[in-house]
């Protein structure tokens, strides 16, 4: 997710990540609210003591998610939650108000829509759990009218927490996707970089980068009109979706030019199967391929296989390589 910005667009340099800022947000809420509950007690409630102390507790939390900010991970968010869902239960076992039994569950559809939008599956029933322990508490009170209210609630956790997923995979893919081929966009080959190039330099396995461009298109365009142009576009990058294996990505980048990023290959091998697609190719193109290597930038990757690519279309249609080291 993006970082929460300055009034006005501010300078990034010093936001927070979003994961970090809504953690702390949630848990200074909390912890101020069960802080009142512990300057309102009445003999009916949980021990005034242990509503000051889960109070210090969600204020340590909170504070801790915004120190921590950038380095505030997933995890550490979900072990924050399963303590935060078991101390909902916990409180609702203990009071003897059902009022505040309600009360103790009603943060819960906040906390799913929470999980939906940042945690893992892993986090998501964690809350799931949450809320199905905080219903048998308030069942186990016997009272049929609150444990109904109680049943809608937990069900609204439920159903809010997955509909949040799928809105946030939604907005990802609209984010991160090109158009008119279903490539990844800029924004999506820069996340697909992250998401292998790391992994790449730890391991100390190959990762090679090919720049492809279809040659022929403005032809097409000038021929048969911009639809027949895009609908080559698709197919060539159809092909490529489908027939690469996984966990390559498949990015477009200007109006003909695509970049391909091939972990566990290195160039002659990526050159290999590159030439092995373009044999069946709906269109024909031109690619050059160069490794990834140690520390180097995305960009500084796609100008080295970007020139190797232009030399081909000068040279005599071989597919050009280059390694690490060239």
């Amino acid at each position: 997710m993006s970082d929460l910005d300055g009034p006005a667009g501010g300078v990034r340099g010093r936001s927070v990540p979003a994961l970090a800022a809504v953690s702390a947000t949630i848990y200074g809420l909390a912890g101020l609210g069960l802080f009142l509950s512990g300057m309102l007690h009445t003999d009916d409630m949980n021990p005034r003591w242990l509503l000051l102390t889960l109070s210090a507790i969600a204020l340590a939390f909170g504070a801790t998610a915004l120190v921590r900010g950038r380095s505030f991970t997933v995890l550490e968010a979900e072990l924050m939650v399963a303590v935060g869902v078991a101390v909902i239960v916990a409180l609702t076992l203990g009071t003897r108000i059902d009022v505040a039994a309600l009360g103790d569950g009603a943060g819960l559809p906040l906390i799913a829509i929470y999980a939906g939008w940042f945690l893992t599956l892993r986090g998501r029933l964690i809350v799931g759990a949450g809320a199905l322990g905080w219903l048998g508490a308030v069942a186990a009170r016997g009272e049929g009218v609150l444990t109904s209210i109680a049943a809608g609630v937990a069900v609204e956790s439920l159903i809010a927490a997955e509909i949040v997923r799928l809105l946030v995979r939604r907005m990802q893919s609209l984010a991160e996707t090109d158009p008119l081929t279903g490539a990844l966009n800029r924004h999506g080959l820069e996340q697909a970089w992250s998401r292998l190039a790391a992994p790449a330099r730890r391991r100390g396995s190959p990762l090679s980068l090919a720049v492809i461009d279809v040659d022929g298109l403005r032809e097409v365009n000038n021929r048969h009109g911009h639809r027949a142009g895009d609908q080559l576009l698709v197919r060539a990058a159809r092909q490529w979706q489908t027939q690469l294996p996984r966990p390559a990505a498949v990015g477009r980048i200007g109006g003909d030019e695509f970049v391909l990023l091939l972990p566990g290959l290195r160039p002659d091998a990526a050159e290999r199967l590159l030439d092995s697609l373009a044999a069946v190719a709906p269109a024909r193109w031109s690619a050059g391929v160069a490794e990834v290597p140690p520390g180097a930038s995305l960009d500084q990757v796609v100008d080295r296989a970007d020139r190797l690519m232009y030399n081909r279309k000068g040279g005599n249609g071989a597919a050009s390589t280059e390694g690490a080291g060239s």
